[in-house]
């Protein structure tokens, strides 16, 4: 979020998160049964000259490119004026792909060549509540937000 809009955004300031230790195997096995699957999705939407962040688990739909993500892979996407939706996927997470990082970011502070990007705090007002979120609610009673 901090690079698709330039401005230096802290953990604090985003509006919503919630992690993935409330989602139960009986959530997992009521979402399949919907043709869906539960994934922890980050979102940073620009609207108007504002911005939305939040992060949560959603229900995500079988047609999602999203849905098909497994194991250390993630995935983003990214929409721009010029070119629509463009997504980026490969490795993130798991023991190589971390260990790979730590070590790059290791080598590149020892040979002084590390970027220090400086960016702009939030203006008062900048990041705003998610807006238009659709939920949909399971079998027994819990409630997901939805991405299609």
């Amino acid at each position: 979020a901090g690079i698709a809009f330039d401005k230096y955004i802290s953990y604090e300031s985003v509006s919503y998160i919630e992690g993935i230790e409330n989602v139960t195997s009986e959530d997992i096995k009521l979402a399949e049964e919907m043709g869906c699957v539960i994934r922890l999705i980050a979102k940073a939407e620009k609207q108007g000259d504002k911005a939305a962040l939040s992060v949560a688990p959603h229900l995500v739909a079988g047609t999602s490119l999203f849905h098909a993500i497994r194991e250390a892979f993630n995935a983003v996407s990214v929409t721009g004026s010029a070119v629509g939706e463009v997504v980026f996927y490969g490795q993130g997470a798991g023991s190589l792909p971390t260990a790979a990082a730590v070590c790059a970011d290791i080598a590149r502070v020892a040979s002084g060549t590390g970027v220090t990007t400086v960016r702009k705090e939030c203006e008062e007002g900048f990041l705003i509540p998610a807006q238009d979120e659709k939920f949909v609610t399971l079998k027994n009673g819990k409630k997901y937000r939805y991405f299609e």
